[in-house]
């Protein structure tokens, strides 16, 4: 068992399920017939979704689901959409985030929305901050009603801590406090575990089950089906944008969940290319090891790590947080600090590669665990981002730009690319896991070898989501001459150094 589902399992061990009681079968939150689009594509198609008070209720469902495009139309962040929300029972259609926060809805998302240069009871109050004669902040007042909500979850965490010293574990209580104080009774949680340990998770647990023990539903978003059978007391499920089913967890096992997901039995489904991977293989690997410096001398990350991939295979790392899967592939793609170690064979051919530039000219393509710190430049767009490493194919000269940068321009590759009508414009925030993969995929040489850095997620997610990036990483790409030739390069300048 998973440290994760050990943590789950503790919790329910010391908080009975028969505890946690809802004060109505009425809902206090329903959506009906919901459907929201971007740029042509559906992300949402006539879906539901009831909730109750004091309830956990599951969302599950693969990346591009519409998980969390529903999430964001029940918290007011998309106020364009087809369908009715009633928040106990009235009909509510929120235009922004306060609107549903006065509703009494709060959502905390996968990625943190805290200020890191602030303090916790700052970060609680921010935009709502304690006045006096309505000119100064009344930091007392901030602090102590801060220390109040923390005493409440049972955090011990002092008010004026600044947020940036805080373990990742740590902000998300801060984020947790944040909801409570505008007293929300409708929690919205996007991936709350998805950078937590086993001790985090296993404190976080139990304030959610605090929550709705006082009535408040929780609506939990996780990949982790070990903690949804655990901790939740319904579960929905969506495939590509519709609804698929609601029940209570009673009588519900792992297997059911994640067949209703993909749409089919992984357990009896048969590959049809199991013999696929026969050959010699296409990359080996041997004794590969890191070392990095630490305030206390140097440490060992990898230690002899062998393996080979053939033609046609997919090969999957797993193992606990900290354990170097991350760590095996960026050694290997040369994007790592420290000393690196062993043999790396391609085609039979030992290779050297010192560095992201030389993986990629022998066509090696790695997809960044943090998409958004170290696989895109999140202010330029989608055509832009594609074309970082398509600069040299891009430009003949400084003066005569080549047909593929006119057609680029254009945004032909780009819909090419990705099957999406309309021009290229930057992308409002969407169903954009997928997306970002893709982007960050794209763009490269013929690949022999590509690497997905991913968290925790169900195998099936990881292995449908792999074969779509690999057949979009199929544009060639040359050398990096006359870069400066593309426009808008120059903005990148700084952003190039760093990535290559």
């Amino acid at each position: 068992m998973s440290a994760v589902g050990e943590a789950a399992n503790i919790m329910r061990d010391a908080i009975p399920r028969d505890s946690v009681t809802t004060e109505s079968d009425r809902p206090i939150l329903a959506a009906e017939a919901i459907s929201k689009s971007f740029g042509g594509v559906a992300a949402l198609k006539d879906v539901r979704f009831e909730l109750r008070a004091g309830e956990i209720h599951a969302l599950m469902g693969e990346n591009g689901a519409g998980k969390s495009t529903l999430v964001k139309v029940l918290s007011g962040v998309y106020p364009d959409y087809q369908g009715t929300v009633r928040v106990d029972g009235e009909t509510a259609r929120f235009s922004n985030v306060r609107d549903a926060e006065a509703a009494g809805i709060a959502i905390i998302h996968q990625e943190l929305n805290l200020v890191p240069e602030l303090g916790v009871a700052d970060n609680i109050f921010l935009g709502r901050e304690r006045v006096i004669a309505g000119l100064f902040v009344d930091r007392k007042a901030s602090l102590e009603a801060a220390r109040g909500l923390l005493n409440r979850l049972g955090i011990e965490l002092d008010p004026e801590a600044r947020v940036g010293q805080l373990r990742v574990g740590e902000q998300q209580l801060v984020e947790i406090a944040k909801a409570l104080s505008v007293e929300a009774r409708i929690l919205i949680m996007d991936e709350p575990t998805s950078a937590l340990s086993p001790g985090e998770c296993r404190r976080l647990f139990k304030i959610m089950r605090q929550l709705a023990a006082d009535g408040v539903g929780i609506i939990y978003i996780s990949h982790r089906i070990d903690e949804v059978m655990q901790l939740s007391d319904r579960v929905t499920v969506f495939r590509d944008g519709r609804h698929v089913w609601t029940r209570p967890m009673a009588g519900l096992d792992e297997n059911t969940i994640i067949a209703a997901m993909v749409g089919r039995n992984l357990l009896d489904a048969h590959r049809p290319d199991q013999g696929k991977g026969g050959g010699e293989p296409v990359l080996s690997v041997r004794d590969l090891s890191l070392a990095v410096s630490g305030r206390h001398g140097w440490r060992d990350v990898l230690t002899g790590v062998s393996f080979d991939v053939r033609a046609g295979e997919i090969l999957g790392i797993g193992g606990l947080l900290g354990a170097g899967r991350t760590e095996i592939l960026e050694t290997i793609f040369a994007s790592n600090e420290g000393l690196r170690g062993g043999e790396i064979r391609l085609d039979g051919i030992a290779v050297n590669i010192r560095s992201p530039r030389d993986a990629r000219r022998l066509g090696f393509a790695l997809v960044t665990e943090d998409r958004k710190a170290k696989g895109l430049h999140l202010h330029e767009s989608i055509r832009d981002n594609v074309a970082l490493p398509l600069v040299g194919r891009l430009a003949r000269s400084a003066c005569a730009p080549s047909k593929a940068s006119v057609r680029l321009r254009k945004g032909r590759s780009m819909r090419s690319a990705f099957a999406a009508p309309g021009p290229v414009r930057r992308p409002e925030p969407s169903p954009a896991a997928t997306s970002r993969r893709s982007s960050s995929a794209s763009g490269w040489r013929p690949v022999r070898v590509s690497f997905f850095s991913m968290s925790r997620r169900a195998a099936s997610t990881s292995v449908r989501s792999a074969r779509s990036m690999i057949s979009s990483s199929s544009s060639p790409a040359t050398g990096w001459r006359s870069w400066w030739s593309v426009p808008n390069c120059r903005s990148f300048c700084s952003s190039l150094t760093a990535f290559w």
